[in-house]
């Protein structure tokens, strides 16, 4: 063959050849991007994968240790209101995930190795050049374009290649690192670089354990039984599961410093992301004692999934859910709705790693011990709840509550505890209850002690409850005041404090742990908001309620239209109603007067009610308001709401028709809140028709003893008083009316009708003497004659009246 022929020949391939690769781009999307990728990059080795996980799981150990609430890739992820922990560089609020292997298991960093292998095919394709054979005759042109339409065209095969989906796992296979699928878990993670994935295909359980970085993604669990293991990298658990225990089955790490005290001993980070978990398990009787020990710095990122340690028969076995060797550069930071749980270790966490919980859930609970030590702690709309731990719940330093709620109960010493500054913001609730049951001696612990400056705002609640210790302990030191300000609008409810043991959790009944100040004992500088609701607080020597030796402002005990009432417990032996705040200090003895005679004593508990064989003389409820109070413990503000003591005389009727009211005599509390008992009898008010009042009289019969008699002409006018002792007893004493009844009136009788007698007529007119003669017999001529003459003077006398009377019908 001719030069010419063959060089027309060589011509006519390579036209072939860069059609195809124009056909092959004009009929894949993406192509021309895609062609940059040669055959060499899709079988990269594994490391460039690796490679790009480390720097994301670095990324996300930095951006979990930011200074600042992150920033986010958008700007509505940037709204965090509370500094994050410090010590970062970066500007994310959220964790970038690590990325999923494609259907071809691309590495992440393709595209950069990509550049640098097209240049060494481009390298390799120039060596061929120089290496063409010269008998050919061949151009250094033609052969040049020939090499590029084949390597156009192998590029455009190898584009077409990684768009194939990857082939389906064998039936064996339980996990698979870049194309290879292993039947073997402990083969795979061998397989894997430093930095590298692991696509877990079933649930496995590892016989071995690994010491690279690495990224465990696929969506199933793995599982180890084992103890001692020292891990010094980067932990990823990528929507997977990751289940580590130790228990009677466990075995030892496969390193030459296995140590039983711990599952794990981490230097480096454990993290768990997009719907991951890791699980700790152990048994303190037959396993490990600690779930995870770190000697220079462990950091533990859960983002948008589930952390948890569980402990088993923890109760007297030192141990712990996470210890540090050291407090440098260890964290907890819980973010984008996660759960992180510790649940019955000895201990929960220990030496001061920094907390931060973001929009997630943080539980300590059930454990034989402290639930933690130390650290500085920030919720930012999440939910914290340190519930059911036998020595203190939340112990912490810089302490913040930023929108969220806070609950600490039934942990065996103090319910939180802050030794740093303490932020509660934006309508958080903080609520501490049913703390102290576990103390052994009387003001060791409190429900809440805060060492530091404490800012409440106006829109949070704070209620501290039926603890057996003091509700809040402001404590001062050498050198530092403590200044706790409650915002106006804060709520703040301290009730119930200070109660005795009554052996639910195994502890002595009847124990009482709080001397001074069963609500609120300050040393500091408190000011309290004008709304408090602080009563039925308990304290063995002074103070119930609230007990200061620094400086403390205070409100009203009772704001208009609240009805409290004292619950008939411990130091309260009545339910009434509270009416405000009483002193309820130590006594004071008084020094003897000029006279030598000892002047009554100062102070006192408060006693509103006669005590169980006492007597009035036992009653002292002196007033305490509201304002501001600078006292020392020599000088010292005791008090507690409560109600003055009243007992009053009251007047009774003592008869259904009396009318009339009369105001009771009321009894007096002195200066010194002592109880005056003697009051004046009043003068009656009342009265009754057709009765006068003669006395009052302790019986309404009148058999008693007379008061205010008014008639001294009564023989018990003479043993009557005028001024009452009020008997002792919360009965109102009473003085019955005596009435006397008024004699009936006289009716008038009637005079006697008299006739007068005729007056005598005048001599000049004076009849004739008559005659004494004898009266007519019947039948007599003489006795007609002087019938006819009578009748005849009284039918002249009718014929007058009856003419007189038809006068009068007529109107005449």
């Amino acid at each position: 063959m001719s030069g010419k022929t063959a060089r027309r020949l060589r011509k006519e391939r390579a036209m072939g050849a860069a059609a195809a690769a124009a056909i092959a781009v004009a009929i894949t999307p993406g192509i021309a991007q895609a062609a940059e990728v040669t055959t060499a990059e899709a079988t990269a080795p594994d490391t460039t994968q690796a490679t790009a996980v480390q720097t994301q799981t670095t990324a996300l150990e930095v951006q979990a240790t930011t200074s600042q609430a992150p920033a986010a890739a958008n700007a509505s992820d940037s709204v965090a209101t509370t500094s994050a922990p410090a010590a970062a560089t970066t500007t994310e609020t959220k964790s970038e995930p690590v990325a999923a292997p494609t259907t071809s298991n691309e590495p992440a960093a393709s595209t950069a190795t990509g550049s640098a292998s097209e240049t060494g095919n481009k390298q390799a394709d120039g060596a061929a050049q120089a290496t063409a054979p010269a008998q050919e005759g061949t151009s250094a042109s033609d052969t040049a374009s020939t090499t590029a339409a084949e390597s156009a065209s192998a590029k455009a095969h190898a584009s077409l290649a990684q768009n194939v989906p990857a082939k389906a796992p064998a039936a064996s296979a339980v996990a698979r690192v870049g194309e290879t699928d292993y039947d073997d878990i402990d083969a795979a993670i061998n397989a894997a670089a430093d930095g590298g994935t692991v696509t877990l295909l079933k649930d496995v359980k590892p016989v071995k354990t690994f010491y690279k970085s690495l990224t465990i993604t696929g969506g199933h669990t793995m599982t180890f039984d084992i103890f001692g293991w020292r891990y010094n990298n980067k932990l990823v658990v990528d929507g997977a599961h990751l289940v580590i225990k130790s228990d009677a089955n466990r075995v030892a790490a496969n390193n030459s410093e296995a140590w039983n005290w711990f599952l794990m001993d981490v230097n480096g980070s454990i993290s768990a992301i997009n719907g991951g978990s890791i699980e700790y398990i152990f048994d303190s009787k037959t396993g490990a004692n600690c779930a995870i020990y770190s000697d220079s710095g462990v950091t533990v990122n859960v983002d948008n999934s589930t952390f948890s340690i569980k402990g088993l028969r923890t109760k007297g076995v030192s141990g712990q859910g996470i210890q540090l060797g050291g407090t440098a550069n260890s964290g907890i930071f819980v973010r984008n709705g996660s759960t992180f749980t510790i649940d019955g270790t000895n201990r929960g966490y220990v030496n001061s790693p920094t907390v931060y919980v973001e929009d997630s859930t943080f539980t300590v609970k059930n454990c034989t011990d402290n639930a933690s030590n130390g650290g500085k702690f920030t919720a930012i709309r999440s939910t914290v709840t340190f519930d059911n731990n036998a020595g203190h719940g939340l112990s912490a330093n810089d302490t913040t509550f930023d929108s969220s709620t806070f609950c600490s109960t039934v942990n065996g010493y103090s319910g939180l505890d802050v030794m740093g500054k303490f932020n509660v913001k934006n309508h958080s609730f903080v609520e501490v209850s049913d703390n102290g049951w576990h103390s052994w001696k009387p003001d060791l612990f409190a429900s809440i002690r805060l060492r530091n400056d404490a800012t409440i705002d106006g829109t949070s609640t704070v209620d501290v409850h039926d603890n057996y210790d003091v509700g809040i302990h402001i404590k001062k030191s050498k050198t530092l005041t403590p200044v706790v300000t409650f915002k106006p609008g804060s709520k703040l409810h301290v009730v119930n404090n200070g109660l005795k043991t009554v052996g639910v959790h195994g502890e002595k009944a009847g124990q009482e742990f709080t001397t001074n100040g069963g609500g609120i004992w300050n040393t500091g500088i408190l000011t309290l908001p004008a709304n408090a609701v602080i009563y039925n607080n308990n304290a063995t020597k002074s103070g119930d309620d609230i007990y200061s030796t620094g400086t403390i402002t205070i409100g009203d005990a009772v704001q208009e239209g609240d009805k409290y009432y004292l619950d008939g417990q411990q130091n309260n032996v009545c339910k009434d109603l509270i009416d405000g705040w009483y002193d309820d200090s130590t006594i004071k003895p008084a020094n003897p007067d000029s006279t030598g005679k000892q002047a009554e004593p100062k102070g006192g508990r408060w006693v509103g009610d006669i005590p169980k064989d006492g007597t009035t003389k036992d009653i002292y409820t002196k007033a305490v308001k509201a304002g501001t109070y600078e006292s020392s413990a020599d000088n010292p503000l005791a008090i507690k709401a409560a109600h003055i003591y009243k007992d009053s005389l009251v007047y009774n009727k003592n008869a259904k028709d009396a009318t009339g009211t009369m105001d009771p005599s009321a009894g007096a509390i002195n200066d010194e809140g002592r109880w005056v008992k003697r009051v004046s009898v009043r003068k009656n008010a009342f009265m009754r028709a057709g009765y006068k009042f003669i006395g009052w009289n302790t019986k309404a019969d009148g058999t008693g003893t007379w008061y205010g008699i008014v008639d001294a002409a009564l023989a018990a006018a003479r043993d009557s008083l005028d001024e009452y002792d009020l008997l002792d007893g919360k009965d109102n004493d009473v003085l019955y009316a005596i009435w006397e009844k008024l004699p009936e009136p006289q009716k008038p009788t009637p005079a006697k009708t008299v006739t007068p007698a005729p007056k005598p007529a005048p001599k000049h007119m004076k009849p004739a003497a008559v005659a004494k003669t004898a009266i007519p017999k019947t039948g007599d001529s003489a006795t007609g004659g002087l019938i006819a003459s009578i009748l005849g003077l009284v039918g002249l006398g009718s014929v007058g009246a009856s003419g007189m009377l038809r006068k009068h019908d007529r109107g005449e």
